[in-house]
């Protein structure tokens, strides 16, 4: 098992890094002579210039419980992978922006904007017999992406408003979501779709506890969704065009529906589950990172407050849930995070459990050794 879960590893931080355009990790870039070490320029050209500013941090570690619960685990992994159709956010924001008469095909040039395709799983390994990974959830989608700077400039180009940045985002995507079973939702005997498998939801009323019931072993979950972000950021403070501290708020809305693409007739919701799924649930994000001056051991931490809320499930689901997350980083994009989770689960068809959640592992975050130059 251990050999399996390395070469998993392995493979997917490969694949994220062809799919980043890098073919092996470099080095950090030398700092200038006559740079005092307090001083530090946060030359970081090594980054993947992929950049999304709408984004899903990839993390590994492991998953506890804070009361008793249904389940226990060892751990949960979201390996997130964007593959770019193109990609300019980053390479223009290196440059100036188009004038307001310039033509169409220029702006379109210097546009901060990117099309993509976005695989988005999650695992989790429980503590049973066999140390399974039972259920993972598959969201397989295509995206699309822009970046506004809202920075003015002066006469001279040189940005007003001192050191700050301001910026804002926007972010569509669409596909399917499911996690890959054939089983009965409410039943590990029966399979799904089935008259005796449909049979099951005439039982169900508002009392029902759908949690007891769950099949999950096997239980299908299936659907399309379309999901809509908006993030704004404020970056307050710069050195060298590097962020030193900033603020972001993002809010968006997912909604389930049946036909993938919105015309294709293939891997929908059942009438039968939509009902207890609910068609709409809403996302607010609040994020503050903060950059050492005179790093040494910790480059920068980051705070993030993340709050999703599920419209109209069944009557037994907790509609909210509010998860803490404490990121702390070297001078890489690798860092150790915290985290605590309270209210429904976010794994698939457990939405229907009630959870406390705390979990501690490895995160990769990119955005804080970008260069904010518009």
């Amino acid at each position: 098992m251990k050999k399996i879960l390395f070469l998993l590893s392995a493979l997917c931080t490969t694949y994220f890094l062809q799919a980043q355009g890098m073919d092996t990790i470099p080095m950090p870039i030398p700092l200038p002579s006559g740079t005092a070490a307090g001083t530090a320029p946060f030359d970081r050209a090594y980054y993947p210039l992929n950049f999304y500013p709408i984004d899903h941090q990839l993390n590994i570690g492991y998953l506890g419980n804070l009361k008793t619960a249904r389940e226990s685990y060892l751990f949960e992994a979201q390996p997130v992978v964007k593959l770019p159709f193109f990609n300019t956010i980053y390479k223009n924001m290196q440059q100036e922006k188009a004038t307001p008469d310039a033509p169409f095909q220029e702006k379109l040039r210097l546009a901060t904007h990117a099309a993509y395709a976005s695989f988005r799983p999650q695992l989790r390994m429980f503590a049973n017999e066999s140390m399974p990974v039972k259920t993972p959830s598959y969201k397989i989608g295509i995206g699309y992406q822009h970046f506004f700077a809202l920075n003015k400039t002066d006469a001279y180009g040189a940005i007003n408003g001192g050191r700050s940045r301001r910026y804002l985002a926007v972010a569509f995507e669409t596909g399917h979501y499911s996690n890959g079973q054939a089983g009965a939702a409410f039943d590990e005997n029966l399979v799904d779709g089935t008259p005796a498998a449909d049979s099951l939801y005439r039982n169900i009323n508002n009392h029902t506890d759908l949690a007891a019931l769950l099949n999950r072993n096997s239980g299908n979950f299936s659907t399309n969704y379309t999901e809509l972000m908006i993030k704004y950021l404020q970056v307050f403070h710069l050195r060298n065009s590097y962020a030193l501290d900033w603020f972001s708020i993002a809010a968006g809305w997912t909604r389930y529906h049946n036909n993938l693409l919105y015309f294709i007739d293939i891997g929908g919701y059942s009438e039968n589950d939509i009902v207890l799924y609910g068609k709409n649930y809403y996302h607010l994000n609040l994020e503050y990172m903060y950059r050492f001056k005179d790093a040494r051991c910790i480059d920068r931490i980051k705070l993030n407050l993340n709050y999703e809320y599920l419209y109209k499930p069944h009557a037994s689901v907790t509609r909210s849930r509010i998860e803490f997350i404490t990121g702390i980083y070297h001078k890489s994009n690798v860092g150790i995070y915290a985290k605590l989770a309270l209210g429904h689960d976010s794994y698939n068809y457990r939405f229907v459990d009630n959870i406390s959640h705390w979990g501690i592992g490895l995160t990769y975050d990119l955005l804080p050794g970008l260069e904010f130059a518009r």
